[in-house]
């Protein structure tokens, strides 16, 4: 949520929303194996973005 992609590209609320749903859909039980994997990827791919933008956007 710090990196500056969450306000220069992509809409933060959105983000934050994303965010508190995975953690707390990751911790319960009785949800599908692979939605979480789904999510995770998701998650990491948000990561992801946030690091390159960081990197080579805000250099």
């Amino acid at each position: 949520m710090s990196s500056s992609v969450t306000r220069d590209f992509l809409k933060r609320d959105a983000v934050d929303r994303f965010i508190k749903q995975y953690d707390r859909e990751v911790n319960e039980n009785g949800n599908w194996f692979w939605y979480k994997q789904s999510k995770a990827i998701q998650y990491f791919n948000l990561y992801t973005l946030a690091l390159w933008w960081e990197r080579f956007i805000n250099k």
